[in-house]
């Protein structure tokens, strides 16, 4: 399961941080500290300091409501409250964002749940894990990883 986890951060900071920056860019803000992490009971958070967390949890979710998330913390950049002059901000660069709001708000994620992800066990016992045409491969007591492209 640790290398589920630590495979599922490892995809989430390679699909949120470009998103990060992009929305960053749109409010004229240099691109941001990113840690993406396990967390239990947030999507995403800004600290004072600019360092943008996000939950690798997201990673199972439509790109529109990862570029909610994206585009929400990286209005804290500048808003670091949820006030009109945020909300201002947020429609500037994600107009339509609060249905993907109320979308985000209605999903539910299990603490272990790896939703998107086809999981399986080979004939020798690997676990394969596949997204977007591509397959990893956990065997073994040490952690093999293999990409592999079907075409």
């Amino acid at each position: 399961l640790r290398a589920i986890r630590r495979w599922r951060r490892e995809e989430a900071a390679k699909a949120m941080t470009p998103r990060i920056a992009h929305y960053a860019s749109l409010l004229d803000q240099s691109v941001p500290p990113v840690m993406v992490r396990e967390q239990a009971s947030r999507w995403g958070s800004c600290a004072s300091d600019g360092t943008i967390r996000m939950n690798a949890r997201l990673i199972a979710f439509d790109s529109e409501l990862i570029d909610y998330v994206c585009a929400h913390e990286a209005c804290h950049l500048i808003e670091m409250n949820h006030s009109d002059r945020f909300y201002a901000l947020l429609d500037r660069i994600l107009p339509g964002h609060k249905l993907l709001r109320r979308t985000l708000r209605d999903a539910q994620i299990e603490r272990d749940e790896v939703k998107g992800v086809v999981l399986g066990v080979d004939n020798q016992g690997a676990l394969r894990l596949g997204v977007d045409g591509h397959e990893k491969c956990f065997s073994g007591g040490e952690l093999s990883l293999r990409l592999e492209d079907d075409s």
